[in-house]
């Protein structure tokens, strides 16, 4: 599935007079058009990201390290033997107070010490995307008992982007065209021409989410990545001419 669009906006401005005594002062432009146009396209994602979490909690942040440590390693363990590149595999930790919040007398609130969180936070860059939600699965079995979810990315693809900057290049192009023959007037030189990639946004596929607790997930998590969506957009400004 392939769907795109392309989109453009256009600003004239007009000459510039400098004040006396400044010819010192770049030279202005000429009376000139800019259009500014995008052109998008839905794509399927090559590349999953899994996150989960396997967090322990102990009354001492020694132990709760410890306990990580442990429950951590047949997860990692398992990641290596699945194939995954080391430069695929981000781990974060994290060691933070646990507090129980108990109400006193007169219902005063009061914040007890109850022990240390420790968490080490897995991010697995997953380049077939079919293995996601059986691999989220295993490293849940093996451990893992935060699931924290599953994104999708399109990943470095230079023709795609290519292709859509030269079609908003000539739609910026035909408008411009439109533009000035409707003002009676004609283009000259492009003046400038400015690209931006723009951020893919994901769709949203029915799929689970997230949990905090190994017992919930499903046998089978069922994923599926969807569609994303990726553009580039082209500001070109040209010179205006009499006819």
């Amino acid at each position: 599935m392939r769907r795109q669009s392309i989109i453009a906006l256009a600003i004239v401005t007009g000459l510039s007079i400098p004040a006396v005594g400044q010819d010192d002062q770049p030279a202005p432009r000429p009376p000139n058009i800019t259009v500014s146009a995008e052109a998008t396209r839905d794509v399927v994602p090559r590349i999953a990201m899994i996150q989960l979490s396997i967090v322990a909690e102990k009354p001492t942040s020694r132990a709760a390290t410890d306990e990580m440590a442990r429950l951590s390693a047949p997860v990692i363990a398992e990641i290596r033997s699945q194939g995954i590149d080391a430069l695929d595999l981000k781990t974060d930790f994290d060691l933070s107070l646990v507090w129980d919040d108990t109400r006193g007398v007169f219902l005063q609130s009061k914040e007890t010490l109850r022990g240390f969180r420790a968490r080490n936070t897995l991010t697995i860059r997953l380049h077939d995307i079919a293995r996601a939600g059986a691999l989220a699965q295993i490293l849940i079995d093996k451990g893992a008992n935060h699931f924290e979810g599953i994104s999708y990315m399109v990943g470095d693809d230079k023709r795609q982007s290519d292709e859509l900057i030269s079609e908003a290049t000539k739609e910026a192009t035909r408008r411009a065209g439109i533009y000035a023959e409707a003002a009676g007037v004609r283009l000259g030189r492009v003046l400038q021409i400015d690209t931006a990639p723009v951020a893919p946004g994901a769709t949203e596929p029915p799929v689970l989410r997230k949990s905090t607790l190994r017992e919930s997930i499903p046998t089978v998590v069922p994923f599926n990545p969807g569609s994303l969506q990726i553009r580039s957009r082209v500001n070109m400004t040209w010179e205006i001419l009499d006819r």
